[in-house]
């Protein structure tokens, strides 16, 4: 089999492979169609960097898409990588190394290669083999949408527009190498994003289908903190807004990455830890590879 790129007439497919894929997680993502459209048109920009592996059918992909990055005054250009699956049946036969090979010779021009994944999949040892490095090693902080304990809060609704004007960059975290974006996430109904103001901060949210295989099969909801905008002061306002919004949503959880600093007390780093690995193309790099020991992503990959 040869890699070959994948296309946005096969999300379908690529979303029931992920899912056959993963199955047997104790949790990971509900892959379809319309969540992976989000990635298709914003970070992934198929057919990008994205491949795939067929003998009568799908039976192995590599998502991956380019994203600008910058560390301390160097500008970087970077391949996301991710999700990687394989059919069951055809697992442990080195379909992802196949893969991951052909991301990267596409990608030769480029300085880096990340990922992210989560020790429990197991994964991180492949990549470890093929010269991927732990960058940053951390939980995502997240507070359970009970039934009790948010109060209303005057939230205004914002267009995408309004939200991610002047906002193609973020100064990010001292040691960390930072990805930017000057384009918003598509909007698809069931998922968002949804823009919202607060007094004078304003906070941008997505859900994410999840499937729970602890105590049976149960599909839920998550939302994600995306992005904050507006002084450190309002920003526990405005998570608190999301936090109501998302609840009203039909969302279990709230949870945010270190990039974002949400800085309200009920947000904890008590999400299952998640490593973030890279792999330098480059000398220039290597020299920020060397540096830096965090990371702070547009978006996670799905």
């Amino acid at each position: 089999m040869i890699p070959k790129p994948v296309g946005r007439r096969e999300l379908a497919d690529v979303a029931e492979l992920l899912n056959a894929a993963f199955a047997k997680h104790r949790e990971s993502m509900h892959f379809s169609a319309d969540m992976l459209s989000v990635f298709a048109g914003w970070t992934w920009r198929l057919p990008g960097h994205s491949l795939a592996l067929r003998d009568r059918g799908l039976q192995a992909v590599a998502m991956a898409g380019q994203r600008p990055a910058t560390f301390h005054g160097m500008s970087l250009s970077v391949v996301h990588v991710g999700p990687v699956g394989v059919r069951p049946d055809r697992q442990r036969r080195g379909l992802a190394s196949t893969l991951l090979r052909a991301v990267e010779d596409r990608a030769k021009r480029c300085d880096l290669l990340t990922l992210t994944t989560e020790p429990a999949y197991g994964a991180h040892r492949l990549y470890e083999r093929l010269g991927y490095q732990v960058v940053e090693r951390y939980r995502p902080s997240v507070v359970a949408l009970g039934a009790a304990g948010w109060p209303p809060v005057e939230a205004a609704r914002l267009s995408a527009g309004a939200f991610w004007k002047g906002a193609s960059a973020h100064d990010g975290r001292p040691s960390a190498i930072v990805e930017n974006t000057a384009s918003a996430p598509p909007h698809v109904p069931a998922l968002g994003p949804r823009y919202l103001r607060v007094a004078d901060g304003a906070v941008a949210t997505i859900d994410w289908p999840v499937v729970s295989r602890t105590g049976g099969t149960r599909h839920l909801k998550s939302t994600q903190v995306i992005a904050i905008r507006g002084p450190r002061r309002a920003r526990s306002a405005v998570v608190h807004a999301a936090a109501r919004a998302a609840r009203a949503a039909g969302s279990e959880v709230l949870y945010s990455l270190p990039s974002v600093a949400v800085e309200h007390p009920r947000l904890r780093p008590t999400g299952p830890v998640v490593l973030r690995m890279a792999k330098a193309l480059t000398p220039k790099g290597e020299r920020a590879l060397a540096v830096a020991a965090a990371w702070d992503e547009v978006c996670p990959a799905p």
